[in-house]
């Protein structure tokens, strides 16, 4: 049977075709020594990644959702069942990420973590395809998924997010912000008074900035196809209307920020929430 005749065959349906990938999960808990102050980093695939420092927890606590995939339901359980979960110290950092049998990750498997540490300094985490949270860090912290929302609270310190397509919620950080989306918004409720630099950037999706006191500086407005906004305060707009970038002038010395947005309106707002 030649290509042309086998493929005629599979239409009228005389060939089987390939049926559905099938997926399994299999749930795993672990705990490991860690070294208050050192690095953690979490890497993983077609998986969700949520670290919270809790200090009543002593040490570190991983709970892993591995997911399989297979012809069968029974070779799916048995994939995810084979996906290991490695933590290991590499120089002096402490890296937590799957480990697929015979090192060949298939399509659709990946492995979603939720850890949790007593104490945390620099943090990154690294998903290809899922949301991310991250609850009560201090230090540096970077956050990158290629398809997923971010969610952070409670932050102190350096916050560098990055989704390809997600938006992305900032709660009680006080620190400098890199927040970058391709597609969604960006809501930034900061703890203080925004005297570290704010660089806000969405393709498509409305940025927020919220602070309880007025804040310091001056903030670089700019969107191809929205509205500018203040509310709480009083400030100064500088800048070119008609293209819709603004200068908006906190009347405090202090750093300049930025908020740039291709399809969405920015919002500055001063007050309780």
């Amino acid at each position: 049977m030649n290509a042309r005749t086998a493929s005629l065959a599979l239409l009228l349906g005389l060939l089987p075709a390939c049926g559905p990938m099938h997926r399994a999960d299999h749930e795993t808990a672990l705990t490991a020594e860690f070294a208050l102050g050192s690095p953690l980093e979490v890497f993983t695939e077609n998986g969700d990644v949520s670290v919270i420092v809790d200090p009543a927890i002593g040490a570190l606590a991983v709970e892993a959702v591995a997911h399989g995939s297979g012809d069968s339901a029974t070779e799916a359980k048995s994939r995810a069942e084979a996906i290991r979960i490695d933590v290991a110290v590499r120089d002096g950092r402490t890296v937590i990420r799957p480990v697929y049998p015979n090192d060949e990750r298939r399509s659709g498997e990946g492995c979603s973590f939720k850890v949790r540490v007593a104490a945390s300094s620099d943090i990154f985490v690294d998903s290809s395809n899922g949301e991310l949270e991250l609850v009560g860090s201090t230090g540096s912290a970077r956050l990158e998924t290629s398809n997923g929302a971010v969610h952070v609270r409670g932050h102190r310190g350096p916050l560098d997010v990055e989704s390809s397509n997600g938006g992305l919620v900032l709660e009680d950080v006080e620190g400098e912000v890199i927040a970058e989306t391709s597609n969604g918004s960006i809501a930034l409720h900061a703890h203080g008074d925004l005297s570290q630099p704010v660089r806000l950037s969405s393709s498509n999706g409305d940025l927020t900035i919220h602070v309880a006191v007025p804040p310091a500086g001056m903030l670089r407005a700019e969107t191809s196809n929205g509205t500018i906004s203040v509310t709480g305060m009083e400030f100064s707009f500088t800048g070119d209307y008609e293209s819709r970038a603004r200068d908006v002038d906190f009347r405090r010395p202090g750093p300049r920020h930025v908020a740039s947005t291709s399809n969405g309106s920015i919002r500055v707002q001063v007050g309780p929430r």
